[in-house]
């Protein structure tokens, strides 16, 4: 516009832009890229006018894919583990607007809730699966089970019948508190009995007496 504010030929005009990221054209058309605030700026190439828009910001666009994480992971029987989803648009933007998002569990690993909290339980491997409304999915890698602390410790057989003067070969597993087997503990535990005619060696080996139980 001229000083009278009527239409008046702008010349060739330049365009650029204070984004820290995107392209502008000799048509004045802006293309971002990633997120973050600045202006568009032309100038005229009649008397070097110019103008600089207000300050602008450009968000992320729709999200294209979703990741889950942790995306592999051990974890001790009775832990809790918080899985989570993030997603990025066409340009790598990370995008937080995720739909509503639907989690599951594939394996017998333990329970997982609404949230995407995982309470593990059993001994085992299972994956993450993350399911958004906007019709985006994710699968983790294995997710493993190891047992927990030792809680039990099961005597096998627990009911037994020796004949007289034969032995017989006790065994001694233990458990955490999820039953889970952790290991054999035969030759590591110290045996004793309460029968007065028989004996058991350090390695659960019981050799029957003349009579008793």
């Amino acid at each position: 516009f001229d000083s009278a504010n009527n239409p008046a030929p702008a010349g060739i005009l330049t365009w650029s832009h204070g984004f820290g990221t995107g392209t502008i054209d000799s048509n004045g058309l802006f293309t971002p890229v990633g997120v973050g605030t600045g202006t568009i700026h032309v100038t005229s190439s009649l008397y070097g006018i110019s103008d600089t828009t207000g300050s602008m910001y450009v968000r992320a666009g729709a999200p294209i894919e979703i990741t889950v994480s942790p995306d592999t992971l051990t974890m001790i029987a009775g832990d809790s583990q918080l899985f989570l989803a993030s997603g990025i648009d066409k340009n790598s933007n990370a995008v937080t607007d995720l739909g509503t998002l639907t989690w599951e569990l594939v394996g017998d690993i333990g329970t997982l809730d609404s949230t995407g909290i995982l309470s593990a339980t059993h001994a085992g491997f299972g994956i993450i699966s993350a399911h958004s409304s906007l019709g985006l999915n994710d699968v983790s890698d294995t997710i493993r089970v190891v047992p927990g602390s030792l809680v039990t410790l099961d005597v096998l057989p627990p009911t037994n019948v020796v004949p007289t003067l034969q032995t017989y070969q006790y065994a001694a597993l233990g458990y955490d508190a999820f039953s889970n087997f952790i290991a054999d503990f035969t030759d590591s535990v110290t045996w004793s009995t309460t029968d007065l005619v028989g004996s058991i060696n350090s390695t659960g080996l019981y050799t029957a007496g003349l009579i008793g139980t």
